[in-house]
């Protein structure tokens, strides 16, 4: 984890999406091990309060979940769904943790019951009260994604967590996060940025 302080002369726009393939999943999910693969166990952390926010002050809140595999017809199409919707299902009922926070752990294989031969791409989530007539969404209304990784090396910008827009007199602090140790650079129009 190394951040980088950015104080450029020009305006500059983050190009997340061509330094390292995309930026992380908003803050409104997060999931620890950030580089989890599917044979991991992991705790999923929703903020109701991110996104479309309609869960916001909301308890209990359940998680509708599935997984993007290489069997997928699209980059949409759910597999292994868990949850009973509308239902008060103790399978994906989360963790109230205050603040608009709720967390559910499980180890990845075991709760979408995958096969020998699956191979899970990304985690697929909603967000809903009890009777589901409340959903929380990523802030278009669209369902959220969470890569999952090989094994092998990954990295991603952990914040910001949005692209944006910085003038001469702005700074911002990137957080980059690894999954093995390394030596990150990050650069503007072929400019490494210097560290803080």
């Amino acid at each position: 984890r190394l951040p980088k302080k950015v104080n450029h002369m020009k305006n500059i726009f983050l190009f997340a999406a061509c330094l390292l393939g995309a930026i992380s999943a908003s803050a409104q999910v997060t999931i620890s091990p950030t580089f989890a693969t599917q044979n991991d166990s992991i705790t999923v952390t929703f903020d109701a309060s991110q996104g479309n926010g309609a869960l916001s002050g909301v308890v209990p809140v359940y998680a509708h979940t599935g997984v993007i595999t290489t069997a997928s017809a699209s980059a949409t199409d759910w597999k292994n769904v868990q949850g009973n919707w509308g239902q008060h299902d103790p399978q994906v009922l989360m963790t109230a943790m205050g603040n608009n926070l709720h967390q559910i752990s499980y180890r990845i294989s075991d709760f979408y019951q995958l096969g020998p031969n699956d191979t899970v791409l990304q985690l697929a989530f909603v967000f809903r009260n009890g009777s589901g007539s409340v959903v929380g969404r990523d802030p278009n209304g669209d369902d959220i994604y969470v890569p999952i990784y090989s094994n092998g090396f990954s990295a991603t910008i952990a914040s910001p967590t949005n692209n944006l827009m910085l003038s001469q007199a702005d700074s911002t602090l990137f957080k980059v996060e690894t999954s093995d140790t390394a030596q990150i650079e990050l650069f503007v129009d072929g400019t490494a940025l210097g560290a803080p």
